[in-house]
């Protein structure tokens, strides 16, 4: 016959607290690993895991304040030592060189970004810094074109900042410019 006491109430008591945990890290770990996949430089496994959901807020932000031509905002989103790398070869280091570069570009014509999806990564050994990969379309408006292009842009989000950013952009397909336009007029 078995005899409840109080040893026999913490042994097992503790014996459950101990298999909870343990089962507890078995299954982070495992979501951990299922979660987490990438490859770095040469095809090297890199494990990258998802970043958090602030900075895509701060990335979100970040386009948002450039359709609004709100250089004061802008400014205050970038940090000072912030690095560019534009699409077709410009580099800009610095946040005024960079609301510099965005007055001049933005008096050629009328610059406006539509999110069209992103999120966040976390790289291996990034610290505390999130990078965000999000995918755009840019329209630009002059007097007389409409030029319409996607863009990719990773950004590294430091401190609710954007402390730099990789610009990479097509063109449409004939294609793909036809449905744009098409589902531009069923929305009018």
């Amino acid at each position: 016959m078995y005899h409840i006491t109080k040893a026999n109430v913490y042994i097992t008591v503790l014996s459950v607290i101990i298999l909870s945990c343990s089962g507890l890290a078995d299954k982070k770990m495992s979501t951990s690993q299922e979660n987490s996949a990438g490859y770095f430089m040469g095809g090297a496994e890199a494990n990258f895991t998802m970043g958090d959901q602030e900075s895509v807020k701060v990335f979100l932000d970040f386009i948002d304040k450039h359709n609004q031509k709100d250089f004061e905002g802008l400014r205050k989103l970038i940090s000072d030592s912030i690095s560019i790398s534009g699409p077709r070869g410009e580099f800009i280091k610095g946040g005024d060189a960079h609301i510099a570069f965005l007055k001049d570009w933005f008096a050629t014509g009328d610059l406006n970004w539509k999110p069209v999806w992103g999120t966040s990564v976390k790289f291996p050994g990034s610290g505390d810094a999130n990078s965000v990969i999000g995918v755009l379309d840019l329209n630009i408006k002059t007097k007389d074109t409409l030029m319409m292009v996607n863009q990719l842009i990773v950004a590294v989000i430091k401190k609710s900042k954007v402390d730099a950013f990789w610009v990479h952009e097509r063109q449409f397909t004939p294609v793909e410019l036809e449905s744009i336009m098409a589902s531009a007029q069923s929305v009018q």
